[in-house]
C-alpha cells in the first residue's frame, strides 16, 4: 500500500487540475496578494494546531494516551475528509476509529464529539 501513495497523490493532484473552472481559481490565486494568502495559510494551521490540542487534552482527560504528532496528523485527515465527503463528519468518525487503538470504541467516540462541541460552543461564544 505505501508504494501506492506517491502514485494516488498524483492522481488527485491531475483530477483537481482536470476540474472545468480550475483556471478561474488560478486566475484569482495567482491575483492575490501573497501576504493575505500567506497569512491566512498561518492561521487556518494555528487553529488546527490548537484544535488538535483540544483534543489531545480531551482525550487525556478521558483516559487515552494520544501524542501530539499523532493528533495533529489525525485532526488535519479528518479535515481533508470532512472537507472533501458529504455530510462533514466522516473524517471525525474516522479519528475515532483510528486512535481508539485496540481499546473500545467508547472513550474515542466520546473525545471526538467532546472536543468537536467545544469547538462549536467557542465559534458560538465570538459570534
Amino acid at each position: 500500500m505505501s508504494a501506492l501513495r506517491p502514485l494516488l497523490s498524483v492522481a488527485l493532484v491531475a483530477a483537481v487540475l482536470a476540474l472545468p473552472g480550475i483556471e478561474q481559481v488560478a486566475a484569482r490565486l495567482r491575483a492575490a496578494e501573497a501576504l493575505w494568502l500567506g497569512l491566512c495559510l498561518l492561521l487556518l494551521t494555528l487553529v488546527t494546531l490548537l484544535s488538535a490540542l483540544r483534543w489531545r487534552l480531551t482525550a487525556a482527560a478521558l483516559g487515552l494516551d494520544l501524542r501530539p504528532g499523532r493528533a495533529i496528523r489525525e485532526y488535519y485527515l479528518a479535515q481533508i475528509v470532512n472537507l472533501t465527503l458529504p455530510g462533514g463528519v466522516l473524517g471525525d468518525a474516522a479519528r475515532a476509529m483510528r486512535t481508539r487503538g485496540t481499546g473500545p470504541l467508547g472513550p474515542a467516540a466520546q473525545a471526538v464529539v467532546l472536543e468537536r462541541a467545544a469547538g462549536q460552543a467557542a465559534m458560538a461564544a465570538v459570534l
